[in-house]
C-alpha cells in the first residue's frame, strides 16, 4: 500500500508541479531528496543553470546557445530550444 501511495505521489508531483515547486518538495527532507533522480523537470531552463547538476539528465526542456554542448540524450528528445547569439 505504501508503494502505491509513493508512486502516486511521485506521479502527481512530476505531472502537476513546476520545477521550482519540485525543488521545494525534494528539499523538505533527506528521504524526499532522492526523488530528484525520479522526477522530470519540464520547465524551460538555460543549460548554464543545470550544467554539472547531478540529475541534469532529468531536465527535458533546455535552452542552449550551442547544440554541441548538449548531451545526445537532449537532442534526441527534440524538446530543446536553440537560440542564436
Amino acid at each position: 500500500m505504501d508503494l502505491l501511495y509513493t508512486d502516486f505521489l511521485i506521479w502527481f508531483v512530476d505531472k502537476y508541479l513546476s520545477n521550482n515547486e519540485k525543488v521545494i518538495i525534494i528539499s523538505l527532507s533527506q528521504n524526499y531528496n532522492e526523488l530528484k533522480y525520479k522526477l522530470s523537470f519540464n520547465d524551460r531552463v538555460p543549460l548554464c543553470n543545470i550544467n554539472g547538476c547531478p540529475y541534469y539528465d532529468n531536465f527535458t526542456n533546455i535552452i542552449s546557445n550551442n547544440l554541441i554542448t548538449l548531451p545526445e540524450k537532449f537532442i534526441e528528445r527534440n524538446r530543446l530550444s536553440y537560440r542564436c547569439g
